[in-house]
């Protein structure tokens, strides 16, 4: 009987074999096939989402920008230019921006899922209950101080410890039960913090003063409503503080000794802010306005364009960004190209998370139209090029340098006078010689 079955089903499969080859020498089989292979083919070179993460901290910077070191040169440099902006007390650096922190992406927490996260100097467990409420809170278990991040999982809507078992609420942050006692501690709690998620990302809310949410971020129609396709995601981890990273779009004036061609890059920057090459093609950059909300001051508006013309009359190319500032670190930038008779909209969604003292976390998530997914992944590769051309200025400039600013630029000023708004009386200040000395 065994014999019969085991030779039945290799009957099986040789028929299965035979029918499949015989459909192969039909001209729609084949035809059908290339079909399919083409669009796989074009889906994964064209649209199918590109995700990047890197690392540029320490001494992975510098093998990233040819900056000939070992790991204890990195650190010995790091720390001596911190210690030269310490020298003086009064030039304390703030680390931390009151307000609305990314943690991380939506799908990064399924339902009944948790994540660590570290940002911030703090240490989160972020978990999704079943009817799909995410809730943030510390860490670590008030029991014997196992991270419910890291391997804890979610019990009856609570979270619960790997180690012993103990359930915490995620909106009070208190122990529900104890698997070998009735009498739950009064003191057994973890801090719950605030948290919201819009635009498929989880934010958490801090203030060094302990202030209520004071405003809301708000939602993408094109990204909530999936008019927009998610075309690409790319993650950074550089040193520098958050005003390092921020201030790109208020400083016009480092486009052209960084961002520009490098044909472009000796050449004078003019006043009206354009390059000339033989008088037939010229790069024109202009800052439209730099705003900040006449309602809701933490909120800035930036508008920058760039056209390229030839014999200064016709515009091949025009390239408009405009930035809606949410807060110190989070901001949505709003893309249009135009070029002859074809127009291109983006969004990038951009997130400035401190992780610890002078390293952050830069996540920038990019939507299109479906259609234009192709023309993103251009636009993707030359973000990550001038992205890290900024990086390389971050990870060896100064922490905290005594800047010198001419009357031209203005709307630095104005920047950093809005962005001061995102740190108070008790917002944790770098101290290098105690929190740096053992990096």
């Amino acid at each position: 009987m065994g014999n019969y079955i085991g030779c039945h089903w290799i009957e099986n499969i040789t028929r299965s074999i035979m029918v499949f080859i015989t459909l192969l020498n039909q001209p729609w089989a084949l035809m059908f096939i290339f079909i399919a292979f083409s669009a796989s083919f074009v889906y994964l070179i064209f649209y199918r989402p590109v995700t990047v993460y890197r690392d540029l901290t320490g001494i992975k910077s510098d093998l990233r920008f040819n900056v000939a070191s070992s790991e204890t040169m990195v650190r010995q440099r790091f720390l001596k230019r911190a210690r030269q902006e310490n020298e003086n007390p009064s030039k304390s650096i703030p680390m931390y921006a009151n307000g609305w922190t990314f943690l991380c992406h939506s799908d990064e927490v399924r339902t009944n899922c948790v994540k660590y996260i570290e940002a911030l100097g703090e240490d989160f467990a972020v978990f999704r209950k079943s009817n799909g409420k995410v809730h943030v809170v510390n860490a670590y278990c008030p029991h014997l101080g196992a991270n419910m991040g890291v391997g804890g999982i979610v019990k009856d809507d609570c979270l619960q410890c790997p180690f012993h078992g103990w359930r915490f609420d995620g909106d009070t942050g208190k122990c529900k039960s104890i698997p070998y006692t009735d009498k739950v501690p009064r003191l057994a709690k973890v801090q719950a913090w605030k948290c919201c998620e819009v635009n498929h990302m989880i934010f958490v809310w801090y203030h060094a003063e302990g202030e209520e949410p004071t405003y809301e971020i708000p939602p993408v129609d094109e990204i909530m409503s999936g008019k927009y396709s998610l075309a690409g995601k790319c993650e950074y981890l550089i040193n520098g503080s958050i005003g390092d990273l921020s201030h790109g779009s208020a400083d016009l004036e480092h486009f052209q000794a960084i961002h520009a061609p490098p044909w472009l890059r000796d050449r004078t920057f003019a006043p009206d802010k354009s390059f000339s090459l033989r008088h037939s093609l010229r790069l024109i950059v202009k800052m439209e306005e730099w705003t900040v909300h006449h309602t809701e001051p933490h909120r800035a508006l930036s508008k920058t364009c760039l056209h390229l013309n030839i014999l200064d009359r016709i515009t091949v190319l025009s390239f408009r960004a405009s930035v809606k500032w949410i807060n110190a670190g989070h901001f949505e930038t709003e893309i249009n190209i135009s070029t002859l008779k074809m127009n291109a909209h983006m969004k990038l969604l951009t997130c400035i998370t401190p992780v610890g003292p002078a390293i952050q976390r830069v996540v920038t998530v990019h939507y299109c139209h479906p259609l234009l997914v192709p023309l993103n992944r251009l636009v993707f590769r030359l973000f990550l090029c001038t992205f890290e051309e900024d990086v390389k200025i971050y990870n060896y400039k100064k922490i905290h340098p005594n800047v010198i600013i001419t009357k031209e630029e203005d709307v630095y000023v104005k920047w950093k006078r809005w962005h001061s708004q995102f740190f108070s009386k008790n917002s944790p200040q770098l101290k290098i010689q105690t929190e740096l000395s053992s990096w």
